[in-house]
């Protein structure tokens, strides 16, 4: 049981480590975005 629980753990790490790349990523461009804007 202890074996799956950690499997499961390792998993949503995983994803949280995508998730929080994509989100970081899609900040950067809409900065991006928003300084080619002002100029």
């Amino acid at each position: 049981l202890l074996n799956i629980l950690q499997q499961i753990h390792l998993i949503l790490l995983k994803y949280q480590l995508k998730v929080t790349k994509s989100i970081l990523s899609y900040s950067l461009i809409f900065t991006i975005k928003e300084w080619i804007n002002e100029f």
